[in-house]
């Protein structure tokens, strides 16, 4: 009897043994798949901070309309807006994003048919207010190696062969007319010139001309990139 009754309670404890050993299994399974879970939602997470980086100019026409510009750039760092080009005959819808991270001022410019698709991102040296007063200057980088406020020397060495350009203090003014086989003529964006220092104005490279950075007034100029652009394709 006394037998029987302790082979009971072997058996009784054994296969309490078991039951609990398949009630941990599924409990260790589940926080593994919660770790998992959590490395997914890091990885994504990762990915996002990646695309939203600009690293280059050329970056921020990723954004190809108003909708993907909010989305992306957020409503309180952006303002409308409109511009005037072709001598002030033409106005053209912007959005001004000013980057909380790095503080560049980058304009979209709208299409004059669809003024919620984006034609063209702008930027400039000069950061100036509603006064046109300049306020502050920034460095905005291309890939292609030029970048806002770089010297005309520099630009000139980066493309390997002399600019022939418009003179100053007109609407076109500093727009590049030639590259002359350059480098820079592979590149996608397009700049344009001004004078650094405008209270000292070289009389001899105002108005509607043609110049040469090999041109000895050129050279003895403070002459910069003012303004680079590129046109969605």
């Amino acid at each position: 009897m006394k037998l029987q009754l302790i082979t009971g309670l072997s058996i009784l404890l054994l296969a309490s043994c078991a039951e609990s050993t398949d009630n941990e299994e599924p409990q260790s399974t589940k926080e593994n798949l919660t770790t998992d879970t959590t490395s997914v939602e890091n990885v994504e997470e990762e990915i996002i901070e990646e695309t939203n980086t600009f690293q280059y100019f050329e970056d921020y026409l990723s954004l190809t309309n108003k909708e993907e510009i909010f989305e992306t750039l957020g409503e309180e760092n952006l303002k409308e807006g409109s511009s005037w080009y072709a001598e002030g005959t033409v106005e053209f819808k912007h959005i001004v994003y000013t980057n909380p991270e790095n503080a560049q001022v980058i304009k979209f410019v709208m299409e004059e048919e669809d003024d919620s698709e984006v034609s063209m991102i702008e930027v400039h040296y000069n950061i100036v207010n509603e006064n046109y007063e300049v306020e502050s200057t920034q460095k905005v980088e291309s890939s292609c190696g030029i970048y806002t406020g770089m010297k005309l020397a520099d630009v000139v060495e980066l493309n390997r062969a002399p600019l022939n350009f418009s003179g100053f203090a007109w609407d076109f003014a500093g727009s590049v007319m030639n590259m002359n086989g350059g480098e820079l003529e592979n590149c996608k964006t397009n700049f344009r010139l001004d004078l650094e220092n405008w209270d000292d104005m070289p009389g001899e490279l105002l108005g509607d001309m043609e110049l040469n950075s090999d041109m000895d007034d050129v050279k003895a100029a403070d002459i910069i990139i003012e303004e680079i652009t590129l046109f969605k394709d």
